[in-house]
């Protein structure tokens, strides 16, 4: 059997490998704990709770550079901290409604406006249409101006609520020389704009299409 020294009689090195030699699992799981602890800590502590949650289908970049800062221009310019508060921007999304190999992006896409998490969408033509077939859209005019609406006349899209048989604004055509904002943020050069069902504060939304309109 192997002599072990006691501990008071061997060196500093020796005790260090004495101590990582039996140890080193019960030093490895309390450091995986405070390590942990720490990650959480840090989570909890710069966590911004998402004041409006938007989704953008087919974006023509995945640079988000000029997206996100409009996104904090606009938080600042509504008055809400940026230090606890933030817009939370499905901006990667690519569904292509007419090829039938995309079915699993497309039920990604349903599963997440079913949360109803979502308000602001933009999307190409193909994609709202669908969505708007299914009533998926709330009257787009309940959130603009009187100014907006009458700029915006000839560019609002239309769907049929299927229990009153009547027509209602769904949503928005917009172009970057109709809407600069697109053109700001590097989103679309043409694109359909809406505003799902959602859990989301009908005054922030209506602030939200209001600065893109603007």
């Amino acid at each position: 059997m192997e002599y072990i020294k006691p501990i008071k009689e061997m060196t500093g090195k020796e005790r260090v490998s004495y101590i990582w030699c039996y140890y080193k699992v019960y030093i490895l799981v309390v450091i995986a704990v405070i390590a942990s602890v720490i990650g959480l800590i840090y989570h909890y502590a710069t966590y911004r709770t998402p004041l409006l949650n938007i989704m953008m289908i087919n974006r023509q970049t995945t640079d988000t550079t000029a997206l996100n800062q409009s996104l904090d221009d606009f938080l600042t310019e509504n008055g809400y901290p940026l230090k606890s508060n933030t817009i939370d921007a499905k901006s990667s999304l690519v569904v292509d409604m007419n090829d039938s190999s995309s079915y699993q992006q497309q039920t990604a896409l349903e599963m997440l406006i079913a949360t109803q998490s979502y308000s602001a969408f933009f999307s190409d033509p193909e994609n709202f249409e669908v969505h708007s077939e299914q009533e998926l859209f709330r009257p787009i005019t309940d959130f603009m101006t009187d100014e907006q609406i009458a700029r915006y006349e000839n560019d609002l899209l239309y769907a049929t609520n299927s229990d009153t048989g009547e027509k209602y604004p769904c949503g928005i055509h917009l172009t970057a020389e109709s809407t600069p904002w697109l053109e700001t943020t590097e989103s679309y050069s043409d694109c359909y704009f809406g505003v799902l069902f959602s859990n989301s504060d009908d005054e922030t939304v209506s602030q939200f299409v209001n600065y893109v309109l603007q």
